[in-house]
């Protein structure tokens, strides 16, 4: 019986820890996105303070915006949309098996992990408010490497429901 609990409760925190990214897409209803062909950057209310790492959101989000069609130019140009995004980080805390923790039986710990997360807002100019808009959510690694890879993968995901369904 002990061995079984420990087992779920183990399998549980395993699957939190490694949890996938999570995304939500939201857009104006009735909007034809199929009108929509440039764009341009609107400076973010609250950017990566990172100059490497706001250049890296920009480059993925263009790469995605690129490959469904849309094509960046300047603002004299008058740009279909306007893009922008909000970058955040917030610290939290799961619990992880500790195998050191209460002697040969194992135990559980606390461990501080930041959470990340980015929104990318696609607004038309001519309308008022956002016509689309993602949320993605993911753990940050301890590598840049790995979290260059995590900013790929998440904004390509934010951007595989773009443009949404009829």
């Amino acid at each position: 019986m002990k061995l079984r609990l420990g087992l779920a409760l183990f399998l549980c925190v395993a699957y939190v820890a490694l949890a996938p990214q999570q995304v939500a897409v939201d857009w104006l209803r009735g909007t034809d996105f199929s009108r929509y062909k440039t764009y341009i950057w609107r400076l973010s209310p609250q950017p990566v303070r990172d100059v490497t790492w706001n250049g890296r959101i920009i480059s993925n989000v263009d790469a995605q915006l690129s490959a469904k069609g849309l094509k960046k130019v300047s603002a004299a140009e008058s740009p279909d949309l306007v893009v922008l995004y909000i970058a955040g980080r917030t610290p939290s805390t799961t619990l992880t098996p500790d195998s050191y923790a209460n002697g040969p039986s194992g135990g559980i710990k606390n461990v501080q992990q930041n959470q990340a997360s980015l929104k990318v807002y696609l607004e038309d100019p001519r309308l008022p408010g956002v016509v689309w808009c993602a949320l993605g959510t993911d753990a940050l690694a301890d590598t840049s490497e790995k979290n260059i890879g995590m900013l790929e993968k998440l904004v390509q995901e934010m951007f595989s429901s773009y443009p949404p369904a009829k």
